[in-house]
């Protein structure tokens, strides 16, 4: 048995067996509907002045993603949709999967190219503009295949839902993670920045083309990036931009003093490597709260919207955000507008009882 559910512009067949992910059939997660929102979201703003896409989705499952892909990246640019212009290929390594991809596409009438088999091939077997990496757990051992999969000027988006080893729980704070190249995770007060620090760290180590984060954001069970990529030509300087932008978040838990450098400082706790650069690019989310304004931000994920308003307004302030409780250690904590008075701080969307202090 299944039933239709709907989401963005699409509808989609889904299993009987409800929201549990089971081995055996396609799994759709309800949960991870405003990460697909975002991704729609974002997707449309990045290509809306190209003339032709590809579009790689190798965790297809019930073939959500892709089709709503398929469907809305046409709405507002100059693609038009069942024309060569817009490719996309989903994958995934369960035939049940694919049978439910090729139903939900035909539900929708959009064309997708499927490919049952590991996630790896699909991802290096041509040049893509856009990879979404959405697995479940860590997209670690994806990155190299969709960095050799993907075009110039292409965009990478990839979650991670592996928050016990990026957040220092397990295995424990300090210990080298294997999936991330020997990078190590700490416990603090900002465990959600250093995990996305982390998981972009990974990225740019494994490339060798210029890298810009355009989003990068903590919700819910997962993080998630959207990074741009460019080329490497024979005269990209050394150390490459790339290379300054790696480095470990400093910090010390009595003090609660911390810093971003190039080398670990002594007398502090470390995690790292990691991406020391930027997080967002201001005008890029300026563009997407304007894309979900007026009209169409009636009829958007009200938590979407107030995740890029909050985004968009921290872009500026200083890296590794602060919580009332340690700003306020011992003392009793006064409501979060009065701190934002005091710090000349704004909101950060990584904790709600935390602000990023003015740069």
């Amino acid at each position: 048995m299944a039933k239709i559910i709907t989401e963005g512009k699409v509808k989609i067949l889904i299993p009987s067996q409800g929201n549990r992910p089971i081995k055996s059939s396609a799994f759709y997660n309800p949960k991870m509907k405003l990460n697909r929102d975002l991704s729609m979201a974002v997707a449309r703003e990045f290509f809306k002045n190209r003339a032709s896409v590809k579009i790689c989705e190798p965790f297809a499952a019930t073939g959500i993603r892709a089709i709503r892909y398929a469907k809305e990246l046409v709405s507002t640019s100059n693609l038009q949709p069942q024309t060569p212009n817009l490719f996309v290929y989903a994958g995934d390594i369960r035939s049940s999967a694919i049978e439910m991809v090729e139903k939900n596409a035909k539900l929708n009438k959009v064309k997708i190219e499927t490919f049952r088999g590991d996630a790896n091939e699909l991802l290096t077997a041509r040049k893509y503009d856009l990879i979404d990496l959405d697995p479940f757990g860590t997209p670690a051992i994806f990155v190299d295949s969709a960095l050799k999969g993907l075009k110039a000027n292409g965009l990478l988006c990839a979650t991670a839902t592996d928050m016990m080893a990026l957040c220092g729980v397990a295995p424990k704070a300090g210990t080298e993670m294997q999936k991330y190249d020997g990078a190590k995770a700490i416990k603090c007060e900002f465990v959600h920045e250093v995990a996305v620090r982390l998981l972009l760290g990974l990225i740019a180590r494994k490339s060798k083309r210029v890298m810009k984060p355009l989003l990068s954001l903590s919700t819910d069970h997962y993080i998630r990036v959207f990074v741009k990529f460019g080329n490497l030509t024979p005269h990209t300087p050394h150390p490459t931009p790339i290379q300054k932008n790696i480095g470990y978040v400093n910090y010390n838990p009595k003090t609660g003093k911390r810093s971003l450098s190039k080398t670990p400082k002594t007398g502090y706790k470390h995690a790292g490597p990691l991406w020391i650069g930027k997080l967002w690019n201001k005008p890029f989310i300026g563009n997407l709260l304007r894309g979900t304004g007026a009209k169409e931000r009636r009829g958007a994920d009200k938590k979407l919207v107030k995740i890029l308003e909050t985004i968009y307004e921290e872009c500026n302030g200083q890296p590794l955000y602060s919580s009332v409780r340690e700003l306020y250690k011992g003392k009793q904590q006064p409501k979060l507008s009065e701190v934002m008075k005091k710090f000349k701080a704004t909101r950060t969307h990584f904790k709600d009882q935390g602000v990023r202090l003015k740069a």
